[in-house]
């Protein structure tokens, strides 16, 4: 897989098991966070790779993963914290949401009030395999 096929297929899958749950912002995509009380921003950060078979040409590629959680500030942190086991919990299932690509160390951050609201962050490690 790609990084572009890795990104598409994530996103793909967090639209599809988040539903209707907040809105999701996406990275480098308009989004007006100002008229929102809640919403969820996926990212993924492609980090590194390296040469896993010799006599081949396969490459396992490292990402990171966030899904930061943004909730109204100054009504306490329970509704970001249930968000942020949603999230995970979508990352933890198994088989995993998306073949060929596997998620560990998923945890769950405070990251505490940032402006109009209040966030948490969800990352994990995420690992794939693109052949050249």
């Amino acid at each position: 897989m790609t990084a572009d096929e890795v990104d598409q297929a994530v996103a793909t899958a967090f639209r599809t098991a988040w539903g209707g749950t907040t809105p999701i912002a996406w990275d480098n995509v308009p989004f007006d966070s100002e008229s929102r009380t809640e919403f969820a921003r996926l990212s993924l950060q492609h980090i590194s790779g390296e040469l896993v078979e010799l006599a081949g040409s396969m490459f396992r590629r490292q990402a990171v993963l966030f899904v930061q959680v943004f909730t109204a500030a100054n009504a306490g942190k329970s509704r970001a914290l249930q968000l942020g086991e949603q999230a995970m919990a979508i990352f933890e299932a198994r088989p995993g949401p998306v073949s060929g690509v596997r998620f560990r160390r998923v945890g769950l951050q405070d990251v505490g009030l940032d402006g109009r609201f209040y966030q948490v962050n969800v990352s994990a490690a995420v690992e794939y395999d693109q052949y050249r």
